[in-house]
């Protein structure tokens, strides 16, 4: 009876946990990237040296089950191209420090009371020292509003997500960002969440 009771709860989590990731963070849903080391997979399975080859099939619940077990590690593109909105706001910081931290965390603070929505998570990224700050916004907001909010919060090793100001169609490309609690496949770590101490908290609290 233990043991079912386990297996209950257990799914119960990890259904959480999906729906938490396809609602807040995977607001394309037609469109991802599977990392291979410093690589992305095609659909044909060849290994390309850049960020732009997609995946174009639905992103599901089981796909994101794969990710959160480690079997592959998605990437997600930011805008939805055909309303041009997004879902959330991302600093991506590779530069390790409190003070670079502290100050990234601020600016998302100060983003979103500008925005009047929105709750920060941060993410340690899986490398040693780096962090994803993301601001998620309860509804879509368009990507030239997200874009506004940004455009001079260009800081030395901090990547912006959205990353462009308009995504016309699939040639014309964004840099995706790799989904949260994935498996870092060069540092061979998953990433997981963070208190503003940089304590690992339970994915369960921010739920």
């Amino acid at each position: 009876m233990l043991l079912i009771l386990s297996f209950i709860q257990n799914t119960l989590r990890m259904c959480n946990i999906i729906k938490f990731l396809l609602d807040n963070f995977c607001h394309r849903r037609d469109a991802y990237c599977v990392m291979e080391k410093h690589k992305w997979q095609t659909r044909n399975g060849q290994l390309r040296n850049n960020y732009f080859d997609r995946i174009f099939e639905p992103i599901t619940e089981d796909l994101i089950r794969k990710h959160l077990n480690g079997d592959i590690t998605m990437s997600i593109f930011p805008t939805d191209i055909l309303t041009q909105t997004v879902k959330f706001i991302c600093w991506d910081i590779d530069e390790p420090g409190i003070d670079i931290f502290k100050r990234i965390l601020n600016i998302a603070n100060l983003t979103r009371d500008k925005i009047g929505q929105g709750k920060i998570v941060i993410e340690a990224s899986g490398t040693p020292g780096r962090h994803h700050v993301w601001l998620l916004f309860n509804t879509p907001i368009d990507l030239k509003d997200a874009r506004s909010f940004i455009k001079n919060m260009y800081l030395n090793k901090i990547d912006l997500f959205p990353n462009q100001n308009i995504v016309i169609n699939d040639y014309y490309c964004e840099l995706p960002i790799r989904l949260p609690l994935g498996y870092h496949r060069v540092v061979k770590r998953f990433s997981y969440f963070v208190d503003e101490s940089m304590n690992h908290i339970d994915v369960n609290s921010i739920l």
